[in-house]
């Protein structure tokens, strides 16, 4: 199948054009030849290179570090907004119950105890209610457990009966 490309107004094929599921035949109208040199164009334009030298990478890093630094709750923060934004909840109204539930945990993760300054929002993921608050290895764990209580159990029971192993 074939298109005409709004760019070169050259007739190419289909797979030499980018997806677009918005467009009705699920491609943009120019092909990606044309698609490049346009972003090139336009990032000129404004001043922006899609390609960073090392040594900008590093600089941009180096701000980051600095401006984290200055304010190490900006980035809980942000990271706060988007997960409200994401579960469809107020920031505002997340914010509290992140600080009831901290100060309900004593600042310990709810599976192991541990005691850490950021915590992890624990969230089922199908309902989106929150579940309490994890330290990041406890979140990602239960995570890789895709959430699962059986599975969680049979992992005990591995790791249960491969400690009496080792002990004889």
């Amino acid at each position: 199948m074939a298109k005409i490309c709004s760019g070169c107004n050259q007739e190419k094929e289909l797979h030499l054009f980018c997806k677009n599921s918005s467009s009705p035949d699920k491609h943009h109208s120019r092909c990606r030849e044309c698609m490049s040199a346009y972003h090139k164009k336009y990032y000129k334009k404004i001043g922006q290179f899609i390609e960073k030298t090392p040594e900008q990478k590093a600089a941009k890093y180096e701000s980051l570090k600095k401006c984290r630094a200055a304010d190490p709750y900006k980035r809980v923060a942000e990271n706060h907004r988007a997960f409200a934004r994401n579960i469809g909840m107020d920031y505002s109204e997340l914010e509290r119950w992140y600080t009831k539930q901290f100060l309900k945990q004593q600042a310990h993760c709810a599976i192991c105890g541990g005691i850490t300054e950021e915590l992890c929002i624990d969230h089922d993921h199908e309902t989106n209610e929150l579940r309490g608050l994890l330290c990041r290895d406890c979140n990602y764990g239960i995570g890789c457990f895709k959430d699962n209580p059986q599975s969680l159990y049979r992992a005990g029971d591995y790791l249960v009966a491969n400690l009496l192993v080792l002990e004889r």
